[in-house]
């Protein structure tokens, strides 16, 4: 009677360590996965200063790539989704602008990703916009990965600075 005693206690214990170790991987996962979003748009604007959305997202997943194998600390950069739009940021009512904002509202995502500041607003309403979501704590920051790269027109390509 003693042993099955002894027995069923080890195994409540194991299930309890089980348990606990689960919750600490998990912890560890919310604490330093960062889910984040990228913003890409091309402009109706000249041909010659556009970047393709081709363009835009490679540059991007290289950020999140690079972040991610040199980041000092152990965060992590998680995209969840891209939100890929036409047309110029001057027009306040952007579709894909806006569902990128509500998205972010309802999941409260780490981070906004975009190539520059100017793919994401020029005008009052979005930048409006973009700071209630910094000011609400619905998302921690804007990372722009323009300072990262250049874009060279005459090869189409971008390059490392």
């Amino acid at each position: 009677m003693g042993f099955s005693v002894l027995k069923k206690t080890r195994m409540i214990d194991n299930r309890e360590n089980r348990v606990s170790h689960l919750i600490i991987f998990y912890l560890i996962i919310f604490i330093f996965m960062k889910k984040i979003v990228a913003y890409i748009r091309v402009s109706t604007g000249p041909e010659e200063k556009q970047i393709r959305i081709e363009e835009q997202e490679d540059a991007i997943l290289k950020y999140i790539q690079q972040y991610n194998k040199t980041s000092g600390s152990m965060e992590h950069l998680e995209l969840i989704q891209i939100f890929r739009e036409y047309g110029s940021a001057k027009n306040p009512w952007r579709t894909v602008f806006n569902q990128m904002i509500n998205s972010i509202k309802k999941w409260h995502y780490d981070k906004l990703l975009s190539l520059n500041e100017s793919l994401l607003s020029r005008n009052p309403i979005d930048t409006q916009s973009l700071n209630e979501l910094l000011c609400n704590w619905y998302i921690e920051g804007i990372l722009m990965v323009s300072s990262e790269i250049y874009y060279d027109k005459i090869d189409r390509i971008p390059q490392r600075t």
